[in-house]
């Protein structure tokens, strides 16, 4: 015979599950993450598929010793002039609580100018996870710049790469999420607890039956 209590239990966990999804430390997809896409002459410039721009930005083909000394990844960068930005929304809900880190490689076209950024992990509206700024001199070669934040808000991450001055150069654009943070319990200890407190109540059921 099923006692309500153990199906109270029952339905108590899937709420529990319902309310935390899983949570996995891992990498995000990012759609065109170096900029490869649309495959260009060198040198040359044009749109940067799956990146959505404001401003003056896209994908830029440069010539290695002329207009950078190096490319992180691949042949190609994007590039950003003037107060321009582009963002990419990555399709995967904000999980709260969940540490997130975004990684970009970040340098300036040696022949024109330094060049000032800022790179920022979103949430659908308009709180930032994560963000990280700063400026490159002409001939600085790329580094990777990385910032990292605690899973706020609503919607889809997003990633968006923008110009604070000058021409940046971006490449090589990484999302992952780390370690769920502690405050937030995984599915698997909600179920070891639930079903563990529905063990204890049949143990203590069969007890005062006999």
């Amino acid at each position: 015979m099923t006692h309500r209590p153990l199906l109270s239990l029952s339905a108590a966990l899937l709420a529990l599950l319902a309310l935390h999804p899983a949570l996995h430390a891992g990498p995000l997809t990012v759609s065109n993450h170096s900029f490869e896409s649309v495959a260009l002459a060198s040198p040359g410039v044009g749109t940067a598929t799956g990146w959505t721009p404001t401003g003056t930005g896209g994908v830029f083909r440069p010539i290695v010793g002329t207009h950078v000394n190096s490319i992180p990844d691949g042949l190609q960068v994007g590039y950003i002039f003037g107060s321009g930005q582009m963002i990419q929304n990555l399709g995967v809900a904000v999980q709260l609580g969940v540490t997130y880190q975004l990684d970009v490689y970040v340098g300036t076209q040696i022949n024109f100018a330094g060049a000032s950024y800022l790179i920022e992990l979103l949430d659908g509206g308009s709180n930032v996870i994560a963000s990280a700024s700063g400026t490159r001199q002409q001939t600085d070669p790329f580094v990777q710049i990385t910032a990292s934040g605690i899973g706020v808000g609503t919607g889809n991450v997003r990633v968006r790469l923008s110009s604070t001055g000058g021409q940046p150069l971006f490449d090589n654009v990484r999302v992952q999420t780390l370690d769920p943070s502690p405050g937030v319990p995984e599915p698997s200890t909600l179920a070891f607890a639930t079903l563990g407190l529905a063990a204890a109540f049949a143990a203590s059921r069969h007890r005062r039956i006999r």
